[in-house]
């Protein structure tokens, strides 16, 4: 029910491994600083305890050390091993504890446990959210903790004088800010910024942003990142000969596509001219109904003549705190508007129904599943719609799995045993 799950790899914390380091690693050989975000156990908190009015978003992690340590730690550890040189501090707390004056994990655990030698920012204005009596508090006692850097732009005069007063009545020792500028320039250093500080002399394989070369990338991505679900009677792929009739809100819109942080920190729906080029999922599959044989109907008129539906349904895009949901249903406040008539609408057809479910996460779909023939996780995927109508008329097969749990009601989250849909590691293909 979080906000912030598309932003995340997987509840496995080897998946998580797994993949942050080959993203660290193909974004270090380009010379790119990354830094790891959020330390630590940002994706654990639960439910209800979320900052201000937050649902769950910079909540409240309650669990033991040793749990705390395998579940959240364990990635960071591997990434500090590849040389991992930026971390950000979580807006969420540990036992009550935030994490931006959080001692024990920062320093000790994973500046003197882990041997992380780089520097740790904190995020967004997340000074003010701590336990200080007032904002020069706050600092201090961030800059205790370990953090080196703060990402206060509205108020950096007042950090900046809040350190140095801090130094001046020794609240702040002189150790802690040498050590915290130390660590920021040897990154630096180590980037080469002294030697090119405008990046006058770094060389670049990419000329041009959004070039077809990239995008084609990205629509491989998108075909290897969707989940089959459901084919039941072998309905994918589409066949040549059949009438497609698309509909549902997802159909044609990049913005939905896309999600949140997208141009805007909420993204947007109905992007139109606002986004960068791309292909929605009904483009897509028109640029491959010729080559497939296959007619795309869009005129509701039109729709009893289909052999097969297509529902293109979606969460709205969010982000952050905003997206946090009480009941992760599809036509809930957070379901994108026409959900439900979409829903109902491909049922009264009495035709094989094939959902796409465009979202960040995965919502509950117990009860109308049984009425759709053939289901399919796409996720957010982008700017790149033609990526999923390649998988759907069977150019490339299905390779992506569930990299969590699916659950069948909203009572089962959190449980030790909960009823699922799919169990975590799901997906079917073609063969």
């Amino acid at each position: 029910r979080w906000g912030r799950t598309y932003e995340s790899f997987s509840s496995d914390p080897q998946i998580v491994s797994s993949l942050a380091l080959a993203y660290f690693q193909g974004q270090n050989d380009h010379g790119i600083a990354v830094t790891a975000k959020h330390f630590a156990g940002d994706g654990g908190v639960l439910y209800g305890t979320g900052e201000g009015d937050n649902l769950i978003d910079r909540g409240d992690v309650r669990m033991s050390h040793e749990e705390f340590m395998l579940l959240h730690v364990e990635p960071y550890r591997v990434l500090v091993d590849a040389g991992l040189k930026i971390v950000m501090a979580s807006f969420s707390s540990l036992n009550g504890v935030k994490m931006t004056e959080n001692t024990y994990y920062l320093t000790e655990v994973l500046k003197g446990d882990l041997g992380f030698t780089g520097f740790i920012v904190s995020d967004w204005e997340a000074i003010s959210g701590l336990s200080g009596d007032s904002f020069d508090e706050n600092v201090i006692l961030a800059v205790n903790a370990g953090v080196d850097m703060m990402m206060e732009p509205s108020r950096f005069a007042e950090t900046v004088n809040a350190i140095i007063s801090g130094v001046e009545s020794g609240a702040i020792s002189e150790d802690r800010v040498n050590d915290a500028v130390r660590r920021i320039l040897t990154v630096k250093f180590d980037m080469g910024l002294f030697e090119d500080p405008y990046l006058e002399d770094l060389s670049c394989e990419i000329e041009e942003l959004g070039s077809e070369k990239y995008r084609a990338i990205a629509k491989e991505l998108v075909s290897k990142s969707m989940v089959l679900l459901k084919n039941e009677d072998d309905i994918l792929p589409l066949k040549s000969g059949q009438k497609i009739y698309v509909m549902g809100p997802a159909m044609n819109d990049i913005g939905i596509q896309c999600g949140g942080w997208t141009m805007s920190w909420q993204g947007y729906a109905d992007m139109g001219s606002k986004m960068n080029p791309g292909t929605t999922i009904l483009e897509g599959l028109m640029e491959y109904a010729t080559e497939y044989g296959l007619e795309i109907i869009t005129d509701e008129g039109r729709a009893s003549e289909a052999d097969v539906v297509i529902l293109a349904i979606s969460e709205v895009p969010y982000a952050e705190f905003l997206g946090d949901s009480k009941d992760l249903s599809l036509t809930g406040s957070l379901g994108s508007e026409g959900n439900s008539d979409a829903i109902s609408a491909a049922k009264a057809l009495g035709k094989p129904v094939v959902s796409l479910i465009i979202a960040g996460r995965h919502v509950l779909i117990s009860q109308y599943i049984n009425n759709w023939d053939g289901v399919v996780m796409c996720y957010l995927p982008g700017t790149e719609g033609d990526g999923i109508a390649s998988v759907l008329v069977g150019e490339s097969d299905f390779t992506g799995k569930l990299p969590m749990p699916w659950y069948k009601r909203i009572s089962d989250i959190g449980h030790d045993n909960p009823v699922l849909l799919f169990e975590k590691g799901f997906g079917l293909s073609y063969q």
